[in-house]
């Protein structure tokens, strides 16, 4: 049986070690040693809230959301704020921080597009050309993808990244492809 003061010398001690992490993960952000820290930067938040203000030593990743499929076509349109001028001005914020950028493709609500732009071959060829496209125009180091709504279309979500992988393969130097998922 457990004493009370047992209890509160457990209690202490996994405080201790709570602290202890935390003060060890805040120390290698503040020195920049930290592997991998990736936020996401709404471009609808980007007239409030200019690349300026965003506390870029917390970060070595940054994802600019977002693009979106434009349906069947393959091709993409910049949504959710994002402008010509905004992604210049966000990319080179990131780079004069040093923190890699990549740009998001998708979010929430955007999964019958992603099913039509990946829905064949050929479409998904011109959707993943158009994704690179834009990824060098601007200058991102990479992609960050934000297919939620799969809804049973596994195969083509699989055959989308295979593919968007083996394209960036191409590009020195290599492009990241990350992704954010729901479910």
């Amino acid at each position: 049986r457990m004493t009370r003061g047992s209890f509160i010398l457990i209690i202490g001690i996994i405080l201790l070690a709570i602290l202890g992490a935390s003060t060890a993960v805040l120390s290698q952000v503040a020195q920049g040693t930290v592997g991998w820290s990736t936020g996401y930067y709404a471009g609808w938040a980007q007239g409030s809230y200019p690349p300026s203000k965003i506390y870029w030593k917390a970060y070595t990743h940054m994802c600019h959301f977002s693009i979106t499929p434009d349906g069947s076509s393959g091709a993409v349109k910049m949504d959710m704020g994002l402008s010509d001028q905004t992604c210049k001005n966000f990319v080179a914020e990131a780079k004069k921080n040093k923190v890699k950028t990549l740009i998001c493709v998708g979010g929430a609500g955007t999964g019958k597009n992603f099913q039509a732009a990946s829905a064949n071959a050929d479409t998904r060829a011109a959707f993943i050309k158009n994704i690179i496209a834009f990824m060098v125009k601007y200058g991102y180091d990479g992609v960050d993808m934000d297919w939620e709504e799969i809804d049973g279309k596994e195969a083509a979500y699989q055959a989308l990244h295979k593919e968007l992988r083996i394209e960036l393969d191409k590009i020195s130097p290599r492009p990241l492809l990350t992704v954010a998922m729901a479910g």
